[in-house]
């Protein structure tokens, strides 16, 4: 039983040790400086879907006929640890190929072309680098990692630092253990948590300053009264973003928009539309 009892303390121990190592890296508990973007933004779901393969430089480059100025992309690490634009674990939607994108290394990845629409293109799966090398200036980009990993936040710190973006890119996930990697990397990343909803909103407290997210992100289903009221008072609308809105609740958005939104390219002129008439009405 004395055993017993040592074991516990000592577990107990170095689990008040780890917390207090946390909150002392983490800066304390508090507030840090709030990196907003100077607009309300909108941003493409996986770049211009309607005229290329999601994810691809083709569907980026195709962002300029609707005007967009942010767009949202996919992000998973091959088995030689390149970063690549891409959504789903296995290529089968993609490459036609039944292959798990995780288990594959990058130069047997290039050798497939994308599909769009069941036909094959010139496209390949893009390294996230050439992404940002071509657009990470132009473009406000919103990153969804898919597989989070401390491997993938040292990858993609050192490729944001490299092409100096940590102004220009947003680094979306649902784990905030991998954010927390991602500011011990470099505290000036902007992060997103995601799946940030009503019942959660309480766990924002608990989190060190140098570690809280830039932005947080919930679904559009999520979405109510409480957690609107709970970013208004603490001034963090504008560091909120809303994703998965169907065509048919597009009139359901209030406008002029104080917060973000990602939206299908084929429902950015419905956007636009509405918020004409809205003007109108004015």
């Amino acid at each position: 039983m004395q055993r017993l009892q040592k074991i516990s303390f000592l577990v107990f121990g170095v689990l008040l040790l780890l917390i207090i190592c946390y909150y002392i890296l983490g800066g304390g508990i508090g507030e840090s400086q709030k990196n907003k973007l100077n607009e309300s933004l909108v941003f493409a779901h996986r770049g211009n879907t309607f005229k290329s393969p999601e994810n691809s430089i083709g569907s980026v480059e195709a962002l300029g006929t609707i005007r967009a100025n942010a767009v949202e992309l996919d992000v998973r690490m091959t088995k030689d640890g390149i970063l690549v634009l891409f959504h789903d674990e296995n290529t089968q939607r993609m490459l036609g190929q039944d292959l798990d994108l995780k288990d594959q290394n990058y130069a047997s990845l290039e050798k497939h072309k994308l599909l769009f629409r069941g036909s094959e293109t010139q496209g390949k799966i893009p390294k996230l680098e050439d992404y940002l090398k071509l657009y990470g200036k132009k473009f406000t980009t919103y990153l969804d990692i898919k597989t989070p990993s401390n491997q993938l936040a040292k990858a993609l710190a050192k490729l944001i630092e490299k092409y100096r973006l940590e102004d220009k890119v947003l680094i979306a996930s649902s784990e905030y253990s991998f954010l927390v990697q991602i500011k011990m990397q470099n505290e000036s990343l902007l992060t997103v948590l995601e799946g940030f909803n009503p019942d959660k909103t309480w766990i924002r407290s608990f989190m060190p300053k140098h570690f809280k997210p830039n932005f947080t992100a919930c679904l559009w289903e999520k979405w109510n009264d409480d957690l609107k009221d709970f970013l208004l008072d603490k001034n963090l609308l504008q560091h909120h973003i809303i994703y998965g809105i169907p065509t048919q609740d597009i009139e359901k958005l209030e406008l002029p928009l104080q917060h973000h939104i990602i939206l299908d390219v084929e429902d950015f002129e419905l956007l636009a539309l509405f918020q004409l008439e809205n003007t109108a009405k004015k």
